[in-house]
C-alpha cells in the first residue's frame, strides 16, 4: 500500500494524464488551516515518482529548515515504479518537473512561504546501467534484507529532499492506495481511482462526477471514459469498480474495516436433565 498526501487526491493538484502538455498546472488547495497553490507541469508520472520515493524511502532525516530527506536507492525506486516500464532517464526528468513546480502556501495567522515539491536531489555512487530488464532479480519485487542486514543496494543512493510546504499537505490529511495504481496505463485511470479511494471503503459516486472531480475538461469526457473501460480490471484490482449500466463507480470495502454481523440466534439451553438409560433387548 503506498501512502500519500490527501489533498492530492481530492484536489486535482497532478493533471489527469501521463504527460503534460506545455500548459502549466495550477490548482489551489483550501483547508481550514489555510490555503496552498501548486505550480507546474504535473501529471500523474509525476505523481508516481513522488508516492514512490515516499514508499522505497530506506531511511529519512529531518532537516533544519522543516524539510525531510529520503535515502533512495535508484534501483529499488525503479523496481517500485516498474522495472520494465519506467528507464532511469525518465525517473530523474519526473523529479526535475517535481523540483521546478512551485508550492505557495499560506497558513493563517502564522506565514506564508514558496518552495518546490523536492527542493533538491544529490546522487553519490556509480550510475546504474540504462538498459531495460538490466537487472532481473529486481524486475518484479525487490528483494526483502535478511533479518539483522540492510536492504541491498544495487543503484545509486538518491537523497531526496522533500519540502516542508509537501510534507505539511501530507500531514493535514494521509491516505493509502494499492500500488496497481502504478501500473495503469492511462493518467484518467491513475486519477479517478486515486479520488475515490481517498473516501471511505464503500464510498459510491457517478464517474462523471468524479471526471470532474479530476479536473476532466467536457470536450475530453469520452475519450476518457473510453481510457477507463481500458483500465478496468487494473482498477478493479486496486478496488474500484465500475458500473456502466447505473454510470457509478465505487469502492470494495476493505477487509480489515468490515466486521463479522453479530450473531442473532440464542444458544440452546443447557439440558439439565440426565440423558435417559438404554432399553435392555
Amino acid at each position: 500500500m503506498i501512502t500519500t498526501a490527501g489533498h492530492a487526491c481530492r484536489v486535482p493538484i497532478f493533471a489527469p494524464v501521463r504527460r503534460v502538455g506545455r500548459g502549466l498546472v495550477r490548482q489551489r488547495v483550501e483547508s481550514a488551516w489555510g490555503h496552498a497553490t501548486i505550480t507546474g507541469h504535473l501529471g500523474q508520472r509525476e505523481r508516481d515518482a513522488l508516492d514512490s520515493v515516499c514508499e522505497a524511502a530506506q531511511a529519512w532525516r529531518p532537516e533544519s529548515t522543516g524539510d525531510v530527506t529520503a535515502l533512495v536507492d535508484s534501483a529499488r525506486l525503479r523496481a517500485s515504479l516498474g522495472w520494465d516500464r519506467w528507464k532511469y532517464s525518465q525517473i530523474r526528468d519526473a523529479l526535475r518537473a517535481l523540483r521546478a513546480a512551485e508550492i505557495e502556501l499560506i497558513i493563517h495567522g502564522e506565514r506564508s512561504e514558496w518552495s518546490g515539491i523536492i527542493t533538491h536531489i544529490v546522487e553519490a555512487g556509480d550510475p546504474p546501467p540504462e538498459r531495460v530488464g538490466s537487472r532481473s532479480r529486481w524486475r518484479t519485487a525487490p528483494p526483502v534484507p535478511e533479518p539483522g542486514r540492510t536492504s541491498p543496494r544495487d543503484g545509486m543512493m538518491w537523497e531526496i529532499t522533500i519540502s516542508r510546504a509537501w510534507i505539511a499537505l501530507m500531514r493535514r490529511l494521509q491516505v493509502r492506495y494499492p500500488a496497481a495504481v502504478f501500473h495503469m496505463r492511462y493518467g484518467v485511470s491513475q486519477a479517478a481511482a486515486r479520488f475515490i479511494l481517498s473516501h471511505k471503503p464503500g464510498a459510491t459516486m457517478r464517474i462523471d462526477t468524479v471526471l470532474d472531480a479530476v479536473g476532466v475538461q467536457s470536450r475530453d469526457r469520452a475519450r476518457a471514459r473510453r481510457e477507463l473501460a481500458a483500465d478496468a480490471s487494473l482498477m478493479a484490482t486496486a478496488g474500484v469498480h465500475i458500473d456502466w449500466a447505473a454510470g457509478v463507480m465505487t469502492t470494495h470495502p476493505a477487509p480489515e474495516t468490515t466486521r463479522p454481523a453479530p450473531e442473532t440466534t440464542r444458544p440452546a439451553p443447557e439440558n439439565t436433565r440426565p440423558a435417559p438409560e438404554p432399553l435392555a433387548l
